[in-house]
């Protein structure tokens, strides 16, 4: 995501010719996928998601990792996925199923 978000911002373009299936996410949302505000989202989100990982290898922010994880599920399809397990991962870690 920041990698993505960072080529918009210097270069005014996502990565590819086609915006992925996330745009039509954030469209229903009434969010403009081209507007300024989505490549900062996007830098935010992916900093946000290497502060979390980083914390749940220390044993720690298993809660963080479950908020982002919600909240980055719209990132369609790619990052669906890795929500939906990094959400699994810290839900078993809070049930105390795995140290």
């Amino acid at each position: 995501m920041i990698a993505d978000g960072v080529h918009r911002l210097t270069t005014g373009t996502y990565f590819g010719t086609v915006l992925g299936p996330w745009a039509s996410v954030v469209a229903r949302a009434h969010v403009d996928p081209l507007a300024p505000p989505m490549p900062q989202a996007f830098v935010v989100f992916g900093v946000a998601w290497l502060a979390a990982a980083g914390a749940l290898a220390a044993r720690r922010g298993r809660y963080a990792v479950a908020v982002l994880a919600v909240a980055t599920l719209w990132y369609v399809p790619v990052g669906t996925l890795i929500s939906a397990i990094a959400l699994a991962v810290a839900l078993r870690r809070t049930a105390g199923r795995s140290p």
